[in-house]
């Protein structure tokens, strides 16, 4: 039919990432299923945005960078406390869109809220390259609808960012 097999012979070596697989084109059922699932994905995390509040230690060290000036913009000792990818993101997203005594209580959670998002259509195309269309449509769905992966996405913590980044490494690496 429509699928396409690789034939490369180097990479028959028995794992099934790298062994021949077959690439079977994205129905339009299966591309609008992604694309409801990705926005119940956005909408879930998203929502009450008002409500959202820095309650972790973690959560104000990676927030705080604007209101230390004398510290070079950075809580003391920040790169003692997580990796300087997600506070840099904060910094950045506070210094665009304002800080949070501009009234926008939203704006350190940003990376994570979207990095969070867009993890779940990043899901379903790794599932679907590795696995196969209705593979890629239930990990989708199941880290769209996970109550954990949706707090850990509305906190301005590193958790959600970094599964977006390492499976994106993964899917790189392995494609």
């Amino acid at each position: 039919g429509n699928a396409r097999l690789i034939s490369d012979p180097s990479l028959n070596c028995g794992h099934p990432f790298l062994s021949p697989r077959l690439r079977v084109p994205i129905s339009r059922t299966e591309l609008i299923i992604a694309l409801m699932i990705t926005l119940a994905g956005f909408a879930l995390r998203f929502e009450q945005l008002d409500l959202l509040a820095v309650e972790h230690f973690d959560e104000g060290v990676y927030a705080s960078n604007l209101i230390f000036p004398d510290d070079g913009f950075q809580y003391p000792n920040r790169f003692l406390y997580g990796p300087p990818l997600l506070p840099s993101l904060v910094e950045w997203t506070s210094l665009f869109f304002g800080t949070a005594a501009d009234d926008a209580k939203w704006v350190p959670f940003l990376p994570a809220l979207l990095l969070g998002s867009l993890t779940v259509p990043l899901v379903w195309w790794a599932g679907r390259s590795w696995f196969g269309g209705a593979a890629g449509v239930a990990a989708a769905s199941l880290i769209a609808l996970s109550d954990f992966h949706i707090v850990m996405s509305r906190s301005v913590l590193t958790d959600a960012p970094l599964l977006f980044f390492l499976l994106l490494a993964v899917w790189v690496i392995v494609e």
